[in-house]
């Protein structure tokens, strides 16, 4: 079907006076809709007004109105038509039967729909006929008016009698046939924005005769009642919309609009709870509460028991060593003396201070000094690897048991590397301390790990290697078995790591066992140890 250069694509839409067409512009290629007279329609007086129609919505050019491209006449019929702005989307009709409508976006939409309003009213065009089938929401949301169908002069609309426009919308004056102006188009507004809140009209009947009558006697029902989230403000807004006396109503879309914006300001209410619910849900968490208060009593008991009987935490070993051997030459310096000293004897000079202290000790003083000097290596069987050497040597303890210190025993290479530098670090050896340092003397080797050797006998033992606080309590124990034997490393790797993530901190115990290790099995008997046991105390 081709109207002048217009090729009709399909029908969008069909009213009482008019069809809508989808249409394409031969010329320019452009997508339009076409409005034509309906057939039979096409008198002088319905011609007339709807070339009113074209000469008015031509003078309006506003982002939310529907613009005019074009105006002509069939050539077959002399039915006139309109070529107007297609705009892809839905009318406002199809949104709200679909309930997919928020109050804030109402709002929104209300406050731009009153400015296109006050622009026409200020160009002394009316409409006369807004409700959701004329108001489009396009593919980005936006909200705009269209079929100017009525809409005529000011001037020209008190001399013009009969009821046209959609009764559930109209205004009292229109119903009256009095002279009408801007603010019959805000009533019809605010019908479309109660609608939009509640989800229904505020005025409806099964007849056009008491649909009117609602609107001109009716009392209206307050939003709030119908949609409790709602704020209150917005009853005050559509009491002025809905007023029957036009004078109590907004004296121009402007003012409507900056009300609404106002209200969309405002936090919506949140819906009352149902007090027989509430009542129900506040009294099971009542019985919950008193149960798990009841079962917390119960439990005291039986927690306090297995935290006596099994997280005991063994006290924290004070590190103590040998006193230096005396010189058997009286006329020896004391670097001769550390020199012929052997090794695995060599001493501190002073105490070791408390874990707790910080800064450079009178033992880690003298540690360092020792780096310079010589150190002969350990006396192992020919068959046994010489262990590394020494990049740091620590002092021994006395209190090893009598296997350990027998010529027959194995050397094993205690190896530390720490970044933290606050508390002690032991070594223990089938239960008995074999080794222990402040982690302060460890942190001063220059980022060297830090070396000493101890000797146990042949065969497996049990090893333990814990971490204590400043204040001498345990901070994390890890236990395993090792076999240690001739021609094997034997070397027992300690990594003390202190890690900082966010605003969460911790240190960490990696313990690398001798060769041949393996965990205890819990099978072992009532004496074995859990396997690969983490005792923490953080």
């Amino acid at each position: 079907m081709q109207l002048g250069r217009y090729e009709i694509l399909e029908t969008i839409g069909m009213g009482a006076s008019s069809t809508v067409f989808k249409a394409r512009d031969t010329l320019i290629g452009r997508i339009v809709a076409i409005k034509t007279l309906q057939s039979g329609l096409s008198d002088t007086a319905w011609r007339e007004r709807f070339m009113a129609e074209a000469r008015i919505v031509g003078q309006l050019s506003h982002p939310r109105i529907v613009k005019l491209h074009d105006v002509g006449f069939d050539e077959a019929s002399g039915a006139p038509y309109l070529v107007m702005e297609y705009i892809t989307g839905q009318t406002l009709e199809q949104l709200i039967s679909t309930g997919k409508t928020e109050p804030q976006q109402a709002y929104a939409w209300g406050a731009a729909l009153a400015r296109a309003l006050a622009y026409a009213h200020e160009r002394g065009i009316i409409h006369g006929d807004i409700k959701p089938a004329n108001i489009i929401i396009d593919e980005d949301g936006r909200v705009m008016i269209t079929d100017f169908g009525i809409a005529r002069f000011a001037a020209q609309i008190s001399k013009s009698g009969g009821l046209r426009g959609t009764p559930a919308y109209l205004s009292p004056e229109q119903i009256e046939g009095v002279p009408t102006d801007g603010r019959s188009d805000l009533f019809s507004l605010g019908i479309v924005l109660y609608q939009l809140a509640t989800g229904r009209r505020p005025f409806e009947s099964g007849s056009v005769q008491a649909v009117c009558a609602q609107i001109l006697k009716a009392k209206i029902t307050p939003p709030t009642k119908l949609n409790p989230t709602l704020p209150r403000a917005f009853d005050g807004v559509l009491a002025h919309c809905l007023a029957r006396n036009p004078a109590d109503r907004y004296a121009n879309g402007e003012l409507l609009s900056t009300a609404l914006e106002a209200v969309a300001r405002e936090p919506l209410v949140a819906a009352p709870r149902k007090r027989a619910r509430y009542r129900s849900i506040t009294t099971a968490f009542r019985y919950a509460g008193g149960a798990l208060v009841l079962l917390l009593v119960l439990l005291a008991p039986l927690a306090a028991g297995y935290y006596t009987h099994n997280l005991r935490l063994p006290p924290a070993p004070s590190a103590k060593y040998p006193a230096p051997r005396p010189p058997s030459n009286p006329l020896l310096s004391s670097d001769e003396l550390i020199a012929s000293a052997p090794h695995g004897e060599i001493a501190a000079a002073a105490e070791v201070q408390p874990p707790h202290q910080s800064g450079r000790t009178k033992s880690s003083r003298s540690a360092k000094r020792l780096q310079a000097v010589p150190k002969p290596k350990p006396a192992v069987p020919k068959t046994s690897p010489e262990p590394a050497p020494l990049r740091n040597p620590a002092p021994q303890l006395a209190a090893q048991s009598a296997s350990s210190a027998s010529s027959a025993g194995i050397p094993m290479t205690i190896e530390i590397s720490a970044r933290a530098s606050d508390g002690t670090l032991a070594v223990f050896a089938d239960h008995q301390l074999v080794f222990s340092t402040p982690l302060a003397s460890v942190a001063e080797s220059a980022g060297e790990p830090f070396r000493t050797v101890c000797t146990l006998s042949s065969g497996p033992h049990h090893l333990s290697v814990a971490l204590y606080k400043a204040d001498n309590s345990l901070r994390m124990e890890k236990e395993g078995l090792a076999e240690l034997h001739h021609g094997t490393s034997n070397l027992l790797a300690i990594h003390v790591r202190h890690s900082k993530v966010l605003l969460l901190r911790g240190t960490g115990l990696d313990v690398t066992w001798p060769t041949g290790s393996a965990d205890p099995k819990p099978e072992q008997g009532a004496n074995a140890f859990t396997a690969a046991a983490t005792r923490s105390a953080m």
